[in-house]
């Protein structure tokens, strides 16, 4: 009787390992819904970083999945905008200051993580973005707090060189800035199991 039991088993357990194996279809994202004690900000995609504008009125967001960009939500509503790209949006180079930055970034790969804001005079402030994608760069923007929405201006940026993989950054008032070597992209999963035991993952870079 025993065998006859395991052989039983054995064979349900063969007739279920192809259909376990079989991948489930995702289901839909749950909505997002306020409830009693908790307020929703809709619309982003995967937000890494977010920083508050001078006066408070604005936040900015990151978004490192989906179509990336950079959102900027209203606080008093919460309503999200695409900032960059964005038709109100454009591409002025400072030349003098990111004397070695090729252009402004592929925006059709362009996903955003760390973030940064120095403060600047007449509601124009400097936001210095992580950024990933087709290259792997700090991009630096002029966000204009004046207009009713605020307005991204790129003016820059310092990709990084192979294999650094940058994750927060630091903005600094001269227009430099200090970030994070994370983790070396294309790196051997073992680097992320040495962090996780506690060793030595990175470096800042000025």
């Amino acid at each position: 009787m025993k065998l006859t039991l395991l052989v039983v088993v054995s064979a349900l357990m063969i007739a279920a390992k192809p259909s376990a194996a079989q991948p489930q279809p995702p289901g839909p994202p749950p909505p997002c819904v306020d409830g009693a004690d908790i307020r929703f900000v809709c619309g982003q995609e995967g937000p890494e970083d977010l920083v508050v504008v001078p006066g408070g009125a604005w936040v900015v967001a990151s978004a490192l999945s989906g179509g990336g960009g950079i959102n900027v939500i209203r606080v008093s509503d919460r309503t999200s905008t695409k900032a960059y790209p964005a038709a109100s949006a454009t591409n002025r180079l400072d030349a003098k200051i990111y004397n070695t930055c090729p252009g402004a970034p592929d925006t059709s790969k362009f996903t955003t993580h760390g973030l940064s804001l120095v403060p600047g005079r007449g509601n124009v402030h400097r936001l210095f973005v992580v950024g990933h994608g087709a290259r792997e760069a700090i991009e630096v923007f002029e966000l204009d707090a004046r207009p009713q929405t605020p307005v991204l201006t790129w003016i820059g940026c310092a990709v990084a060189a192979d294999p650094i993989g940058l994750n927060s950054v630091r903005g600094l008032a001269d227009g430099g800035f200090i970030t994070s070597n994370f983790l070396p992209r294309g790196g051997a999963p073992t680097a992320t199991q040495r962090m996780m035991t506690g060793e030595k993952n990175g470096e800042l870079w000025e």
